[in-house]
This record gives C-alpha cells, structure tokens and sequence, in this order.
C-alpha cells in the first residue's frame, strides 16, 4: 500500500525508514485508516525482533510512518541465495518466533507473515515488519477486512475460507515460512492462484522430511504440527513454538557444514503475488457435499477441426434406428462456435489459445471481413437453464448467472493420459452446472479464446462477462488422484467455495466423476436441478473412449477419417444409446462437413441423428438449438422459425434466442431487426464473442460509427482479443483512420507475423504516409508468399510511391504473369490485372479487363468500386474516376484511400473536394469485401 524510502532525521540526527501512502490508496479513506492502523499497533510492540515505529506523521495530503531503518535485506532475499547455513536459518527462526509471541500477547495478529515481511540486518538478526493488515484481536473491524487479504501461499486454511481469525492463523503462517526455509520450496504454491489457495484448504503438504531427511527429527514435527490444517492441532502459541526451536538452535549454534540450496518457488511466485496481495470476499465456512451426474460434449472447435481435417465425402449409411432407447436426459450443451450460413466455409476454431486465425489482405484477397450474412459466423451460445416449461404472465425472471469453466490444471503436465482426464473433468463441469436452473454457461470455445496460463480470473471474467468462474485442478502422484474444485466470483476475484474429491486414477476414474457433479450442486445448492437433469447412461469405457475421439479431433489426428469417426460414434452410441453428447458431436461434425462439401447425406444424417436425439430428450433446449442449425443448413428458414418458436417456449436464455433470431432473419433479407436483436443482447450480455457478432453485423449494415464503438467497446473488456483487434483494424484501414490502422497491425503482427497481417500493416503504414516503414513488412510478407500476387502488387504501390518506378514496373508485370489466364467469373483477379496494367501504362488492355471484371463482379462493392477509380486516374479519364470515387466513399471507404500519387489529378479537380464534403448518408452500406 505504500513506497518506503530512506530518510535522515534531523532531530536525532539518525537515518529512518519513512513508509509513504501511495496517491491512489491515499483516495481511500479505509486504506488510509488501515494505514495510520498498521503504526499504532506495531508502536505499541517493543522487541529486538520486531521493526521500531518512531512516528506517524500527515502533511497536507501526505501519510507517512517513520519507522527503524534496517540495513540489510528480507529473508526471502536470503534463502533465494542460498548461503545461509541450518544453524542460521534456525536462530532467525527462533527471534521470529519469540517477536510474535510478544504480539500476541498484546492481541495483534500480523495475518501477513512470510519470508518477505522478515528483515536480516548487518547485525544477522530477525525482525518482523510490516503489521499492514494487522488487527487487534477481538477489535471492530474495517470494511476492508471483511475482505480475505494476504498473501495465497502463507495463508491458512481458515484464513483463505474467509472465517473469523485468530492468533493460530499466524502459526499456519509461520509453518508456511519454515517449510520455504528448510524444504527450500513453498508447500502449496502452484501457477494459479485459486489452485493455490485450493491447496492451502484442502491437500497436505508433502512431508518435510522426504524433501530433506537429513534435518532434525524434532524440527520435521515441529513443522507438520503448525501446518495442520484444523487450528486445534497446531502448538498451543509461539512461546510454545520458541520452546521447540531453543534445543535445535543451542545443537546447531557451532553448526558451520554445508548451506542450504537457494529457496526457489518458481516463476509462478510472482503471478502469485501480483494476483494475491489482496483477495476479496469470501468462503461459507461449511463444504459439504452430494452426488450428481457429469457430462461430456463436443465443444465447437473440436467440431470445426474435424471438418477442416477430415477429407470430404458422404459418411457411410449406417443403420441409425438401432439407437432409439429414449429416457430423457437434459444435457445442457454450451455450443462453440456456429456455422454460418449455408455456403461459407467455417471459421476455423483450434483448440489452443495461442493459435491466431488467418486473415486476408488488401488487393488480391482484398483485405476480407469475414462477414457472412450479418456476421453471425461463431455465435459462440450459451444454452441456459431455467425451468422447462412456458412462459406464463407475470413477474420478470430472475437474471442468469453466466459461469465460465476454466480450462483446467494438472499435474504432472506431461502425463497425456492426465491431460484427457483433464478434458473430460472439465466437460462434465460444464454438463453439472448446465443442468441448474438459472445458470447459463460460457461456451468453452469462447473461454479457450481467450485463457492463457497466465489469464487473471478478474480479466476473464470481463471478458466473458460471467459472474463467476469454475477451476479445477487435477493432481495424481500415483494411483489416486486429487481433484480440486473452486467456485469464484467474476467481479472482483473473490474465492467463493472451494472442495476437493479423491478418485482412483485407473478407467474406473470416468465411472466416479458424478461425484464431481455432486459436489458443484452442493456449491450452487441455490440453485435448482432441473427435473432430468444430466442423467445419461454411459460406460466408463464409452466415456473415455468418445473424449479421445474429441481429442483426436481437436489436434487434428490425420488417422481420424470421416468413416472411421462415424463408425466409432456409432458404435459408442449402440453400446450406451442414451448417451447423448455422442449424438450431438456427431450431429455438429456432419453439418459442418455438409458446409463445406454440400453432400446431401450429410445433412441426411444430421437429420437423422438430430431424430433420435430428439426421441431421448424431446425438451432439451440443446436439441432445438441444434435442430434450428440443421435447418438453417439445408435452407429451410420455416423450420428454423418453427424451431425457434419452440426454444422460446422452453424459456431459454433470451440472449441465445436473440442471436438465433437476428441470424434467421439476416438470412431472410431483414437489415435493421437483427442489429436491434443483437444490440439487446449485448447489453444483457456483453461477452466479447456478443461484442463481436454485434460490431460485425454493424460494420456490414453501413454503420461504421456504431461498429467501431463496439469493437472498442470488446478490447476494452478483452485487451489482448485477436479477433476484436483484427477487425477494428480492418476497419479503420478501410473506414477510419490509417494511423490507429497501423498502430493495432503492429500489435497484431508481434503476435501472429502471418502474411496476411504483415500485408495489412504495410498497406496502413502507406496510407499513414509512413513509406520507408512500409517496406520491411511488405516485404517479409513476400518472403512467407513469394507466388502470391498480393504481395508482390503492395510491394510494387510502396515502390512506386517510394519513386522506384522501374522497380515497381517489374513486379506490376510479374502480377501480370501470374493472373495470366484468370476466367473471366474470377472478377477479383480481373481487377487485380486492370490496375497493374494501368500502372505499366497499358490503358486501353487496363480498361477492356476492367470491363469484363465490373461484368462479373456484384453491384455495390466497396473494392470494385476503388479499382474503378484507380484504373480510371491511371486511364487519365478523371469524370469517370470520380463517379466511382463517389461510390467507394458511400461504401464505406475512407478519403486516405485516395491519397495516392495515381490520384494527384483527380484531387486537384473541384468536383473531389465537394464529394468529400458532402453530408454522409446515414444509412450507406459497407464494403462488401
């Protein structure tokens, strides 16, 4: 909470210690009365092994607490360069111990104790510091703490669960401290902060003495004794403490043998720290528990690697009847990424976080957005779960609690068949909480956008917008394994529940997961089981069998054949017929794959799948979200009404029937209802995937103003998202401004140097007028394409406009040669070849392909449009380049575009500087690109 700084005492003539309050928390006035706190109670402390408080002192806006300067370093400092010897490490123990049973016996609890708050002076002695988040016990309390603060790993467990504290809090701590001390690492200290204080709650440290057998006996048990768990098992105070350690201190006194190795908690400390200094509320102090069921599914992105992997072709027939037991099992299936519409390829969704989407570049490809309909490609839904049954008048339904599933940890982290547990713990996380009334849960492509090792749960939360998120950790050392739960709430962090469950790591492993179920319905028992819910039938052997058919499919397996997939889901379902996450997988690989091949039986099996999903399950809500895909697929939009009408009678999640809604009706035609549907959606809603489908169907609509306030409005929740990122770039390359262009493809290319962004940071930085700049990129873009004409036309505009002109002539030309004998229905590489030909001053071949492109090419394209309007300049015929220079600033381009040398002339001409001034037309289109 504050800066220390060494200062001179003129009245004593002395060096201090002057501790100041930070300007932001000095804005707080219960951080500035905790601080004025932590000085009168470390004042009233006298001992050699606690740091001397001279004063407190205010000037104007300034506090300030004038405390002993101590020359040296922390404790940590030293055990991390491992040069203190036992007999050392022993006595600084002893002070520690004896500094705070003086400060309990004045009734203060330090509730911070670790290695970093102990200072090693030149003297080599021990002194305590930093009594910040001190209290005295029994004392009223701050606001504030009411707030579980401190630091994740030296807490104790009744601390991390947010119950009333007393002086054997202090004690955990100071066992936490010896551990890193003697055992050289921390006990509970794990990359993720929720994990650790998990750890902390529930999982025994691993015992002192395999880690160092040649240590004292006496001073292992001294160690596992302040580490129990519950406080009533811990030494009755620190006097007691100080009394165990004197015997080991006086044995080991001479003790001058080997040092300790360096204390070395790992990189993962300081995310620790950065994430930990202070937690808000809290834990119910009771974990209790009931048994439930799990759930397994298909997310979207396994799906769409599937369809990219697989080779195309109709599945075999096989006899689907044979699956029919129908018992109702309610799977709430939190769908990935949708297809668009009928004739676009899907977008293409990997498993992992870091791996960034390709994008198109300006001219050949001519910089594409992605947009298919009104931009509803990757709906990334949310199937809720209120009651099923109709809406009936009366009051507004409680607000959904949105819950984000963390991808979870385990460990080892190189153990494969660990990994597959790990997805399959969390699939059924996901199938637990779906099958609670008023709980909608984030689709798990959605959260793998954007979670990295490092993600803040805060952060994620803001993304997402999910009131809270759901981590688990799995940990098997051996035969068992440990499988931690914890509940957190999005808003502010806070640790809200947390639970662990012990299971055999054998096949059987699969066949107890309901516990897991059990214990997430214990942690939301608020929340009502759905009648049905979540009871599918499966064998352990089917599970683990249809998650590594999920994995498979996620990284691509090239043995993972459409025929072979089939087939084994097929067979999965005939052995466990009620198991529905193997219809809906299926179902969604089938639809994707009829996307791109247009094979009838493809869709025929969807249909017949989606069929006898609908026979076990007539009223899930994951059923009619998928029957309403399979019609928008095969084009039958009444049907998908009907489907619709259908999901609203169940009361599903407004915002999914929103999104559908805006989606059926893009594809009837309708402009304004679906950005109406849309934009209520994000506002109840707005996730940065809710974000993104809204900015999208704007930007197509023509409304770059609004497009461009969402996109700004998803980074400002998501920061780092590839795809909001992208596309306000995209927009203000085309629409905006070339300057901010610039600036987001740079970011973009530190991340993802492909040659699609490259291309577009070079083209931004022309338009910003920066030349020189632009090179470098163009360039390294024709080194990872050097066939592409794309990048060998922006190479030659930047040497053209840099006055290389014979340089820029011979890669017009080699564009020439390259689009030698495009048809003539491939209209983008006509208007490719027309501007290189006006550019080699060939006007009249530069116009006859100009016309046979405009011949082919849609009406009212931004990018046909602008190479009129370059051929046209080039041709000198300036009233005909201004015509389409009106036309591409209707459509969406912005005036940078026309500030090209070729556009000289045309800019001189009174007639350009009236169009730039004419009023805007609210309503213009977007460029079609």
């Amino acid at each position: 909470m504050g800066e220390v700084f060494l200062a001179h005492d003129d009245r004593l003539d002395r060096q201090v210690a002057l501790k100041l309050l930070h300007a932001e928390a000095r804005r707080e006035p219960e951080v500035r009365e905790r601080f004025r706190r932590e000085a009168r109670l470390a004042a009233q402390l006298n001992h050699p092994a606690i740091v001397h408080i001279y004063d407190v002192a205010r000037e104007g806006e300034y506090d300030a607490i004038v405390m002993e300067y101590v020359p040296g370093t922390t404790l940590r400092s030293r055990l991390e360069l491992g040069t203190s010897t036992l007999g050392q490490r022993l006595r600084w123990a002893s002070q520690i111990a004896a500094g705070m049973a003086v400060a309990h016996n004045a009734g203060i609890i330090h509730r911070d104790l670790k290695s970093e708050n102990i200072l090693i002076g030149k003297t080599d002695e021990a002194k305590i510091t930093d009594f910040g988040i001190a209290r005295k016990q029994d004392s009223e309390r701050l606001t504030a703490d009411s707030a579980i603060v401190g630091t994740l790993r030296a807490m104790s467990p009744e601390q991390a669960t947010g119950q009333p504290l007393d002086y054997r809090t202090d004690l955990f701590s100071f066992g936490v401290l010896l551990y890193e001390a003697f055992g050289h690492v921390s006990p509970f200290l794990t990359e993720a902060p929720y994990t650790t204080l998990a750890r902390v709650v529930h999982e025994p440290h691993r015992p002192l003495g395999e880690l160092v057998p040649e240590l004292p006996a006496e001073l292992i048990a001294l160690v596992d004794r302040l580490l129990a768990k519950p406080p009533s098992l811990r030494p009755r105070d620190f006097h007691e403490v100080g009394r165990a350690l004197q015997p080991l201190v006086a044995a080991n006194e001479e003790e001058t043998g080997r040092t300790a190795p360096p204390f070395r908690p790992g990189a993962e400390h300081l995310a620790v720290n950065a994430l930990g200094e202070t937690i808000t509320p809290l834990l119910p102090a009771e974990l209790g528990s009931t048994p439930t069921w799990p759930r397994a599914e298909a997310s979207e992105s396994a799906n769409d690697a599937v369809a990219a992997t697989l080779a195309s072709g109709p599945a075999p027939a096989a006899d689907l009847a044979s699956a029919g037991r129908a018992a109702p099992q309610p799977l709430g299936r939190a769908a990935g990424d949708r297809a668009g519409a009928p004739d676009a390829a899907p977008a293409e969704v990997g498993p992992a976080p870091s791996a960034e989407p390709r994008r198109t570049s300006r001219r050949w490809g001519t910089l594409s957005l992605g947009l298919v309909g009104v931009g509803l490609l990757g709906l990334g839904l949310s199937i809720s779960s209120r009651p099923h049954a109709p809406v009936q008048p009366g009051p507004a339904p409680a607000p959904l609690l949105y819950v984000a599933v963390l991808a979870p940890e385990f460990e080892p982290h190189n153990d494969p068949d660990l990994a597959l547990r790990a997805s399959s713990l969390r699939l059924l996380i996901e199938n637990g909480l779906t099958g609670l009334e008023g709980i909608a849960v984030s689709a798990l492509a959605e959260v793998d956008h954007l979670q990295t090792p490092t993600s803040s749960p805060k952060a994620l939360a803001t993304a997402l917008d999910a009131g809270e998120l759901v981590t688990s950790r799995i940990a098997c050392p051996g035969a068992v394994c440990s499988i931690t739960l914890t509940r957190i709430r999005g808003q502010d962090g806070a640790l809200l529940w947390t639970d662990m469950v012990q299971l055999g790591r054998d096949l059987a492993f699969y066949g107890q997961l309901d516990v897991v179920t059990a214990k997430l319905r214990q942690a939301y028992r608020d929340h009502r089981v759905q009648p049905g819910a979540n009871v599918f039938e499966v064998s352990a052997q089917d599970f683990e069998h249809f998650v590594r058919l999920q994995r498979d499919a996620q990284t691509r397996d090239p043995r993972l054949t459409p025929e072979r997939l089939h087939a084994e889901l097929a067979g999965i379902r005939e052995r466990s017929p009620g198991f529905l996450p193997a219809y809906f997988f299926e179902i969604d690989t089938t639809r994707t794959r009829y996307h791109q091949s247009k094979t009838p039986a493809d869709l025929e099996r969807a249909r017949q799948l989606l069929a006898l999903a609908r026979r076990i399950a007539p009223e899930r809500a994951e059923v009619g979200v998928s029957a309403f895909e399979v019609a928008v697929a095969g084009g039958n939009l009444d049907q998908a009404a009907a489907e619709l009408t259908a999901l609203e009678r169940l009361g599903v999640d407004p915002v999914v029937l929103w999104q559908l809604r805006a989606d059926l009706l893009a594809r009837r035609g309708e402009a304004a209802e679906p950005i109406a549907l849309l934009r209520k959606a994000a506002a109840a809603h707005p996730s940065w995937r809710v974000l993104l489908q809204l900015a999208n169907a704007e930007l197509h609509s023509g409304d770059l103003g609004a497009a461009r306030q969402h996109y700004r409005q998803l980074i400002a929740r998501a920061p780092d998202n590839y795809d909001g990122l992208q596309a306000l770039a995209q927009l203000e390359l085309i629409g905006g401004d070339a300057s901010r262009a610039a600036e987001l493809y740079t970011r973009l290319a530190a991340r993802a140097p492909d040659f699609f962004t490259l291309g577009n940071l070079g083209i931004a930085l022309l338009l910003a007028g920066r030349t020189s700049e632009a090179r470098a990129p163009l360039e390294r873009a024709r080194t990872l394409e050097p066939r592409n004409p794309a990048a060998l036309f922006n190479l030659a505009d930047a040497e053209l406009i840099a006055g290389e002109h014979e340089r820029a002539r011979a890669h017009y030309r080699e564009v020439l040669a390259l689009l030698a004998g495009a048809p003539a229905s491939d209209w983008p590489s006509r208007l490719a070849r027309a501007q290189a030909l006006g550019h080699v001053g060939e006007a009249v071949q530069a116009l006859a392909e100009l016309q046979a492109a405009l011949h082919a090419a849609p009406g009212d394209n931004g990018d046909v449009a602008y190479a009129a309007a370059v051929v046209h300049a080039l041709a000198g015929d300036l009233a005909s380049s201004l015509v389409h220079i009106e036309n591409a600033l209707r459509l969406g381009y912005a005036p940078h575009w026309f500030a090209f040398p070729w556009f000289d002339a045309v800019r001189q001409d009174a007639r350009y500087a009236a169009l730039l001034h004419r009023p805007e037309s609210p309503g213009r289109a977007a460029p079609a690109h």
